[in-house]
């Protein structure tokens, strides 16, 4: 094996800082896409049962769509490289608030609680997102 020059060696370390400073930043771009992901979500499901009939469930929807790929767009044009692990903790995390929204329609639909108990639901629809934003944050 041949030993490095000098510059070779300073060309190796400057990739690897380059590198590192790239997975920090796209770090703090899955954890904050992630936590607003599942803020819109939350949102979404508020906005819904705040306004009745299939025409507030529509516009609702449809600016869910909106911020959707406006978020996405925001996402795919920031982050450069993606780091290993965050698949799993953004699957469960993404998942349990997908799962947290599907029961929070059906619960609106069928028995409205009313808001002091359906406000504070729909801002636990929103923690498993924030957590594994947080998590992602971590690693």
């Amino acid at each position: 094996m041949n030993p490095l020059t000098p510059d070779q060696a300073r060309q190796q370390l400057d990739e690897a800082a380059s590198r590192e400073a790239a997975a920090r930043i796209d770090s703090w771009v899955g954890a904050l896409f992630t936590g607003l992901l599942g803020i819109l979500i939350a949102g979404t499901l508020a906005a819904v049962n705040v306004w009745d009939g299939r025409a507030g469930a529509a516009v609702s929807m449809g600016v869910f769509g909106v911020l959707l790929l406006l978020l996405l767009t925001w996402q795919r044009s920031r982050m450069r490289i993606s780091n290993r692990g965050w698949g799993l903790t953004y699957g469960v995390g993404l998942g349990l608030t997908m799962a947290l929204y599907v029961i929070g329609i059906m619960w609106g639909s069928f028995a409205f609680p009313g808001w002091a108990i359906f406000g504070p639901y729909c801002v636990l629809v929103a923690i498993p997102a924030m957590v594994a934003a947080a998590r992602m944050l971590r690693r």
